[in-house]
């Protein structure tokens, strides 16, 4: 089994997809994008959806965290309460910073409903923060409206959840064999949508425990691709050039599967299946990012590279600088002015979030967990 390695080029992969999650919430504050479904078919129900795929980005998120997190569990010992404190600093410290952020501008630039945008634009930023709910964005990982203030908070809790279990998750990935793995995955994924539907529609109670039991999927499936990392680069590289891009390019349907084929010809009450198909794209965008020198070179490129390491921050935040200067300047500024204006400070106060709040925080996760490992 191959020793650990830090695979910088998914890095990046993390910030193109971050920056399709960006797109999608600029573009979803339209009520033409968001609330019609019929029109604009032709940015929505073909490859171009790729560039503003926000849920696809997510399981690629998932994908992506089994795949790294993985890495340091196979060929060695892991100190398990080491593991655990680095992950929370990691993801817990940002996202608090993010939710203070947040629920300040919420109450600074919330100026009303706007009746000529989105539905989804205005579910935002008009719940007050009531103490049971600052109380539950603080704890993190209950069920709660996690949307009330950033939108994108949903799933970082299934995240930190899946984190606190993810021994449980390696612990299968490595004692047995693919097969085996993609089987529990699957069951994984069935008892969570199951669960979920029995509480929905006989109790009418809706938890998000069952989503995250779903998601548990999508990390076992990037655990596998990092234990069979090194044979499934070396088939990728059997293949001719021809068959290397045929594949991608395969696999950008199967990435798009919910929007493409989902909505628009297949049943679309199908529950959480078409992330199984989303998650099979996902896994060879990572396995020719890995395999290919020259997808690795475009990768590694500086601008792309550096959009990669700030892409914890880049999620964080552009929600809400959207929505502060959507209440600012709606009235005064082009919504095309917003999004440009929207995407320069996203990028200023993610890099400025990267170095005065990540870094931080990874730095107090690696001096936490050596002290934990000397008790």
């Amino acid at each position: 089994m191959a020793t650990e390695k830090r695979y910088y080029e998914l890095d990046s992969l993390r910030g193109v997809a971050a920056m399709t999650v960006v797109f999608h919430h600029f573009l979803f504050i339209l009520p033409s994008i968001s609330d019609n479904e019929k029109a604009f078919w032709y940015f929505k129900y073909t490859p171009l959806h790729l560039f503003w795929a926000a849920h696809e980005a997510v399981i690629f998120f998932f994908l992506l965290s089994g795949f790294v997190l993985s890495l340091q569990f196979f060929g060695k010992k892991v100190h398990y309460s080491g593991f655990f404190i680095k992950r929370i600093c990691r993801i817990y410290i940002p996202y608090l910073a993010a939710v203070t952020v947040a629920v300040i501008c919420s109450q600074l630039f919330y100026s009303g409903h706007k009746p000529t945008l989105s539905i989804w634009f205005n579910s935002v930023w008009t719940e007050k923060p009531t103490l049971p709910l600052i109380a539950n964005h603080l704890a993190f990982i209950t069920d709660f409206h996690n949307g009330a203030f950033d939108p994108v908070l949903w799933s970082l809790v299934h995240e930190m959840r899946i984190s606190l279990l993810f021994p449980l998750i390696i612990f299968l990935v490595i004692r047995f064999n693919w097969k085996t793995n993609v089987f529990l995955a699957c069951l994984f994924s069935m008892a969570g949508m199951v669960l979920h539907y029995i509480a929905k529609f006989k109790f009418h109670y809706q938890a998000d425990f069952f989503m995250t039991i779903h998601y548990i999927a999508m990390f076992i499936f990037g655990a596998l691709l990092a234990k069979h990392r090194v044979e499934l680069v070396q088939k990728y590289q059997s293949f001719s050039q021809r068959g290397r891009y045929s594949l991608v390019l395969f696999a950008i349907p199967l990435y798009l599967f919910g929007w493409i084929f989902q909505r628009t010809i297949l049943p679309s009450n199908l529950g959480w299946f078409p992330d199984w198909i989303i998650s099979a794209g996902v896994a060879v965008f990572i396995i020719s990012a890995i395999g290919s020198d020259r997808i690795n070179r475009v990768l590694l490129w500086p601008p792309i590279h550096f959009l990669g390491k700030t892409s914890y921050s880049v999620y964080l935040f552009h929600a809400i600088i959207l929505f502060c200067l959507v209440h600012s300047l709606y009235a005064t500024v082009p919504i095309i002015g917003i999004w440009m204006i929207g995407l320069v400070l996203t990028i200023l106060i993610s890099t400025a979030s990267f170095k005065y709040v990540e870094l931080p925080s990874i730095a107090a996760g690696r001096i936490l967990s050596d002290i934990s490992k000397k008790f």
